[in-house]
């Protein structure tokens, strides 16, 4: 679980950081601006998911040579 709240925070403050960058120092318009909050959403989320995705799969394994 508290893997699951630290890959989230680390989502959240990516993507803080993202708008950052792309509203206040790059002053992105229009399409510019969208496609870079797509590709600044996909670049946050992928990372975490690999590593949160192997946290499960760490645990469970280890749930299931317990067993």
């Amino acid at each position: 679980m508290l893997s699951f709240v630290v890959s989230v925070a680390i989502v959240v403050g990516l993507l803080q950081l993202a708008s950052y960058v792309i509203n206040d120092r790059l002053h992105l318009t229009g399409l510019n601006k969208s496609l870079s909050q797509l590709i600044a959403v996909i670049i946050a989320l992928y990372p975490v998911k690999f590593t949160f995705g192997s946290i499960v799969y760490k645990v469970t394994r280890d749930i299931r040579a317990s067993e």
